[in-house]
Protein backbone atom coordinates (compact mmCIF):
# COMPACT_ATOMS: atom_id res chain seq x y z
CA UNK A 1 0.00 0.00 0.00
CA UNK A 2 2.68 2.46 -1.06
CA UNK A 3 1.67 6.11 -0.86
CA UNK A 4 -0.89 5.52 1.87
CA UNK A 5 -2.15 8.57 3.76
CA UNK A 6 -4.80 9.65 6.26
CA UNK A 7 -5.90 12.90 7.90
CA UNK A 8 -3.19 12.69 10.57
CA UNK A 9 -0.33 12.91 8.05
CA UNK A 10 -0.50 16.69 7.90
CA UNK A 11 0.26 16.98 11.63
CA UNK A 12 3.77 15.55 11.61
CA UNK A 13 6.58 17.75 12.86
CA UNK A 14 9.96 17.92 11.13
CA UNK A 15 11.21 17.58 7.59
CA UNK A 16 10.79 14.60 5.25
CA UNK A 17 11.46 11.05 6.41
CA UNK A 18 12.68 12.24 9.79
CA UNK A 19 9.35 13.88 10.58
CA UNK A 20 7.51 12.47 13.56
CA UNK A 21 4.39 13.00 15.59
CA UNK A 22 4.84 14.96 18.76
CA UNK A 23 2.73 16.07 21.65
CA UNK A 24 2.12 19.29 19.75
CA UNK A 25 0.90 17.20 16.78
CA UNK A 26 -1.81 15.68 18.95
CA UNK A 27 -2.82 19.00 20.45
CA UNK A 28 -3.33 20.54 17.02
CA UNK A 29 -5.04 17.43 15.62
CA UNK A 30 -7.50 17.06 18.50
CA UNK A 31 -8.39 20.73 18.20
CA UNK A 32 -9.26 20.25 14.53
CA UNK A 33 -10.92 16.82 14.94
CA UNK A 34 -12.49 16.66 18.38
CA UNK A 35 -14.56 13.59 17.47
CA UNK A 36 -11.41 11.46 16.87
CA UNK A 37 -10.22 9.56 19.94
CA UNK A 38 -6.66 8.98 21.13
CA UNK A 39 -7.02 5.34 20.03
CA UNK A 40 -8.01 6.32 16.51
CA UNK A 41 -5.15 8.83 16.32
CA UNK A 42 -2.66 6.19 17.47
CA UNK A 43 -3.85 3.83 14.75
CA UNK A 44 -3.50 6.59 12.16
CA UNK A 45 0.14 7.16 13.10
CA UNK A 46 0.85 3.44 13.00
CA UNK A 47 -0.80 3.05 9.59
CA UNK A 48 1.32 5.81 8.11
CA UNK A 49 4.54 4.12 9.20
CA UNK A 50 3.36 0.55 8.43
CA UNK A 51 2.17 1.26 4.88
CA UNK A 52 4.98 3.75 4.07
CA UNK A 53 8.11 2.17 5.58
CA UNK A 54 10.53 4.17 3.41
CA UNK A 55 8.93 7.50 4.28
CA UNK A 56 8.94 7.00 8.04
CA UNK A 57 12.45 5.99 9.10
CA UNK A 58 12.29 6.87 12.81
CA UNK A 59 9.62 6.03 15.46
CA UNK A 60 6.38 7.58 14.31
CA UNK A 61 5.57 9.10 17.72
CA UNK A 62 8.10 10.73 19.99
CA UNK A 63 8.53 9.86 23.65
CA UNK A 64 6.38 12.71 25.03
CA UNK A 65 3.45 11.74 22.78
CA UNK A 66 3.83 8.06 23.65
CA UNK A 67 3.91 8.62 27.40
CA UNK A 68 1.23 11.30 27.65
CA UNK A 69 -1.30 10.32 24.94
CA UNK A 70 -0.86 7.00 23.15
CA UNK A 71 0.35 4.62 25.88
CA UNK A 72 -2.30 2.01 26.78
CA UNK A 73 -4.43 2.68 23.69
CA UNK A 74 -5.13 -0.51 21.61
CA UNK A 75 -3.29 -0.02 18.33
CA UNK A 76 -3.81 -1.42 14.84
CA UNK A 77 -2.38 -4.84 15.73
CA UNK A 78 -3.91 -5.20 19.20
CA UNK A 79 -6.38 -8.10 19.77
CA UNK A 80 -8.50 -5.53 21.62
CA UNK A 81 -8.89 -3.68 18.33
CA UNK A 82 -9.70 -6.52 15.89
CA UNK A 83 -10.47 -4.29 12.88
CA UNK A 84 -8.01 -1.49 13.62
CA UNK A 85 -5.85 -2.45 10.65
CA UNK A 86 -8.75 -1.52 8.32
CA UNK A 87 -9.50 1.85 9.90
CA UNK A 88 -10.32 4.31 7.15
CA UNK A 89 -8.83 7.60 5.97
CA UNK A 90 -10.98 9.63 8.37
CA UNK A 91 -10.56 7.27 11.29
CA UNK A 92 -13.72 5.19 10.91
CA UNK A 93 -14.89 1.92 9.32
CA UNK A 94 -16.37 3.01 6.01
CA UNK A 95 -17.31 1.19 2.78
CA UNK A 96 -13.66 0.83 1.72
CA UNK A 97 -12.69 -0.49 5.15
CA UNK A 98 -15.35 -3.19 5.22
CA UNK A 99 -14.56 -4.13 1.61
CA UNK A 100 -10.84 -4.48 2.42
CA UNK A 101 -11.67 -6.58 5.48
CA UNK A 102 -13.95 -8.85 3.43
CA UNK A 103 -11.28 -9.34 0.76
CA UNK A 104 -8.70 -10.13 3.42
CA UNK A 105 -10.98 -12.70 5.08
CA UNK A 106 -10.80 -10.72 8.33
CA UNK A 107 -14.53 -10.76 9.09
CA UNK A 108 -16.36 -13.56 10.92
CA UNK A 109 -18.68 -15.84 8.99
CA UNK A 110 -21.55 -14.63 11.14
CA UNK A 111 -21.61 -10.84 10.57
CA UNK A 112 -23.83 -10.13 13.58
CA UNK A 113 -20.95 -8.97 15.77
CA UNK A 114 -19.19 -6.74 13.23
CA UNK A 115 -20.56 -3.44 14.64
CA UNK A 116 -19.27 -4.41 18.09
CA UNK A 117 -15.85 -5.25 16.64
CA UNK A 118 -15.80 -1.83 14.94
CA UNK A 119 -16.74 -0.16 18.21
CA UNK A 120 -13.79 -1.77 19.99
CA UNK A 121 -11.56 0.43 17.83
CA UNK A 122 -13.45 3.59 18.76
CA UNK A 123 -14.85 3.71 15.21
CA UNK A 124 -18.36 3.79 13.77
CA UNK A 125 -19.81 2.55 10.49
CA UNK A 126 -20.91 5.29 8.08
CA UNK A 127 -23.85 4.81 5.74
CA UNK A 128 -21.99 2.94 2.99
CA UNK A 129 -20.48 0.39 5.36
CA UNK A 130 -23.80 -0.01 7.15
CA UNK A 131 -25.54 -0.90 3.88
CA UNK A 132 -22.89 -3.50 3.06
CA UNK A 133 -23.21 -4.99 6.55
CA UNK A 134 -27.02 -5.13 6.26
CA UNK A 135 -26.69 -7.01 2.96
CA UNK A 136 -24.29 -9.42 4.66
CA UNK A 137 -26.81 -9.96 7.46
CA UNK A 138 -29.63 -10.63 4.99
CA UNK A 139 -27.50 -13.19 3.15
CA UNK A 140 -26.47 -14.83 6.41
CA UNK A 141 -30.06 -15.11 7.60
CA UNK A 142 -31.12 -16.56 4.26
CA UNK A 143 -28.32 -19.10 4.53
CA UNK A 144 -29.44 -20.05 8.04
CA UNK A 145 -33.01 -20.61 6.80
CA UNK A 146 -31.69 -22.79 3.98
CA UNK A 147 -29.64 -24.87 6.41
CA UNK A 148 -32.63 -25.28 8.71
CA UNK A 149 -34.81 -26.34 5.79
CA UNK A 150 -32.23 -28.85 4.59
CA UNK A 151 -31.83 -30.21 8.11
CA UNK A 152 -35.60 -30.79 8.34
CA UNK A 153 -35.67 -32.99 5.22
CA UNK A 154 -35.71 -36.62 6.40
CA UNK A 155 -32.98 -38.91 5.17
CA UNK A 156 -33.57 -42.42 3.86
CA UNK A 157 -32.62 -43.75 7.30
CA UNK A 158 -35.17 -41.43 8.94
CA UNK A 159 -37.89 -42.69 6.58
CA UNK A 160 -37.02 -46.32 7.26
CA UNK A 161 -37.05 -45.66 11.00
CA UNK A 162 -40.58 -44.18 10.74
CA UNK A 163 -41.97 -47.22 8.91
CA UNK A 164 -43.79 -49.84 11.04
CA UNK A 165 -41.64 -52.83 11.86
CA UNK A 166 -43.08 -56.36 11.69
CA UNK A 167 -41.51 -59.52 13.08
CA UNK A 168 -40.14 -61.97 10.55
CA UNK A 169 -42.62 -64.68 9.60
CA UNK A 170 -41.68 -68.26 10.48
CA UNK A 171 -43.67 -70.41 8.04
CA UNK A 172 -43.94 -74.19 8.44
CA UNK A 173 -42.80 -75.89 5.26
CA UNK A 174 -45.03 -78.39 3.43
CA UNK A 175 -44.32 -81.95 4.44
CA UNK A 176 -41.67 -81.05 7.01
CA UNK A 177 -40.99 -83.37 9.88
CA UNK A 178 -42.82 -82.40 13.05
CA UNK A 179 -41.40 -83.13 16.45
CA UNK A 180 -44.04 -84.28 18.85
CA UNK A 181 -42.00 -84.20 22.04
CA UNK A 182 -42.56 -81.97 25.05
CA UNK A 183 -45.43 -81.35 27.43
CA UNK A 184 -47.68 -79.97 24.69
CA UNK A 185 -47.49 -83.33 22.89
CA UNK A 186 -48.46 -85.41 25.90
CA UNK A 187 -51.05 -88.07 25.11
CA UNK A 188 -49.87 -88.45 21.54
CA UNK A 189 -49.56 -92.21 22.06
CA UNK A 190 -52.09 -92.47 24.83
CA UNK A 191 -53.70 -95.70 23.52
CA UNK A 192 -52.97 -98.72 25.70
CA UNK A 193 -50.80 -101.12 23.70
CA UNK A 194 -51.87 -104.72 23.27
CA UNK A 195 -50.19 -107.65 21.57
CA UNK A 196 -50.85 -106.13 18.18
CA UNK A 197 -49.43 -102.66 19.12
CA UNK A 198 -45.78 -103.78 19.26
CA UNK A 199 -43.55 -105.67 17.04
CA UNK A 200 -41.11 -108.20 18.43
CA UNK A 201 -42.00 -107.34 22.01
CA UNK A 202 -40.49 -103.83 21.84
CA UNK A 203 -41.77 -100.87 23.82
CA UNK A 204 -42.76 -98.77 20.80
CA UNK A 205 -43.76 -99.13 17.19
CA UNK A 206 -42.30 -97.06 14.34
CA UNK A 207 -45.54 -96.06 12.68
CA UNK A 208 -45.52 -95.53 8.94
CA UNK A 209 -48.15 -93.36 7.32
CA UNK A 210 -48.76 -92.98 3.59
CA UNK A 211 -45.61 -93.24 1.49
CA UNK A 212 -43.11 -93.48 4.29
CA UNK A 213 -43.82 -90.09 5.95
CA UNK A 214 -42.99 -90.25 9.61
CA UNK A 215 -43.87 -88.07 12.59
CA UNK A 216 -40.83 -87.93 14.82
CA UNK A 217 -40.23 -86.57 18.26
CA UNK A 218 -39.18 -82.90 18.16
CA UNK A 219 -41.50 -79.90 17.66
CA UNK A 220 -40.23 -76.31 17.37
CA UNK A 221 -43.54 -74.56 16.71
CA UNK A 222 -44.82 -72.14 19.33
CA UNK A 223 -48.21 -70.69 20.24
CA UNK A 224 -51.46 -71.77 18.56
CA UNK A 225 -49.54 -73.47 15.76
CA UNK A 226 -47.97 -75.74 18.38
CA UNK A 227 -51.37 -76.88 19.61
CA UNK A 228 -52.74 -77.41 16.10
CA UNK A 229 -49.70 -79.43 15.10
CA UNK A 230 -50.02 -81.50 18.26
CA UNK A 231 -53.66 -82.41 17.51
CA UNK A 232 -52.84 -83.17 13.90
CA UNK A 233 -49.89 -85.35 14.85
CA UNK A 234 -51.95 -87.19 17.46
CA UNK A 235 -54.73 -87.91 14.98
CA UNK A 236 -52.30 -89.20 12.37
CA UNK A 237 -50.44 -91.40 14.81
CA UNK A 238 -53.65 -92.86 16.22
CA UNK A 239 -54.85 -93.64 12.71
CA UNK A 240 -51.53 -95.28 11.92
CA UNK A 241 -51.71 -97.35 15.11
CA UNK A 242 -55.19 -98.57 14.19
CA UNK A 243 -54.00 -99.56 10.74
CA UNK A 244 -51.01 -101.43 12.15
CA UNK A 245 -53.25 -103.23 14.63
CA UNK A 246 -55.71 -104.37 11.95
CA UNK A 247 -52.83 -105.52 9.77
CA UNK A 248 -51.37 -107.65 12.53
CA UNK A 249 -54.80 -109.04 13.48
CA UNK A 250 -55.29 -110.13 9.90
CA UNK A 251 -51.88 -111.77 9.80
CA UNK A 252 -52.61 -113.53 13.10
CA UNK A 253 -56.01 -114.77 11.91
CA UNK A 254 -54.62 -116.12 8.65
CA UNK A 255 -51.72 -117.75 10.43
CA UNK A 256 -53.99 -119.36 13.05
CA UNK A 257 -56.37 -120.74 10.39
CA UNK A 258 -53.43 -122.26 8.51
CA UNK A 259 -52.13 -123.87 11.70
CA UNK A 260 -55.56 -125.37 12.53
CA UNK A 261 -55.90 -126.74 9.01
CA UNK A 262 -52.46 -128.33 9.16
CA UNK A 263 -53.24 -129.87 12.57
CA UNK A 264 -56.41 -131.47 11.19
CA UNK A 265 -54.26 -133.09 8.58
CA UNK A 266 -51.78 -134.24 11.19
CA UNK A 267 -49.11 -131.72 10.28
CA UNK A 268 -47.18 -130.18 13.16
CA UNK A 269 -45.13 -126.97 12.55
CA UNK A 270 -43.66 -126.89 16.06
Amino acid sequence: MSGYSNIAAAYRAGPGAKAAFTLDSWNRFSADHPHISKQQFKVMTQQLKHFNPTEYTRPVANRALQENVLQGQPGMFSPKNPLGRYQGYHGNFGAQSITDAINAGALPQDPTNIPNMVGQGGMFMPHGATQIWQNMMAGHQQHQKWEQMMASIPTAQDIMAMMPQYPDAKPVGHGQAYSTGGTSMQGLQAATPDKFDTEGGGSSTQHQFGQGQQYTGSMNIGGPANQEAAVFGQQQNLAQMDWDKLHRQNQYSVGKAATNAAASLGINFA
